[in-house]
């Protein structure tokens, strides 16, 4: 149905009231086939919602390991800040709990910056 959608011109990227795209609901869902299917067809991985939030934050926060993994490899930065709460992703996912996730996330950085907005590190 994603796919019709997309090819009938559905614009990947619209937003509601809230600022939140299609691939903010398949992220909190934790639906890695409608979220690969938007990826494909355009959505934007790093795409903020009215607080800040990207897909990947509200998949790190959910616990959806797929869906999260997914968008780390199609360019969501791990060190994208929520205007709203200031957490990263990845503090989503240790402070909700989902351990695995936060490890494959650590793994996966492949170099991208932990700092905070003064360039520091922080651990």
């Amino acid at each position: 149905a994603v796919n019709a959608l997309l090819a009938g011109g559905a614009v990947a990227n619209v937003v509601d009231d809230f600022g939140r795209a299609p691939l903010h609901d398949a992220a909190r869902l934790g639906d890695a086939r409608v979220a690969v299917a938007l990826l494909r067809g355009g959505a934007d991985p790093t795409i903020a919602d009215a607080a800040g939030n990207t897909p990947l934050h509200l998949a790190c926060r959910y616990g959806h390991d797929q869906v999260a993994v997914e968008l780390v490899s199609r360019g969501a930065s791990l060190a994208a800040r929520a205007a709203a709460s200031s957490r990263t992703p990845l503090d989503e996912a240790q402070l909700a709990g989902h351990r695995s996730l936060a490890a494959q996330l650590v793994k996966r950085q492949n170099g991208q910056d932990r700092g905070d907005d003064s360039g520091r590190g922080y651990n």
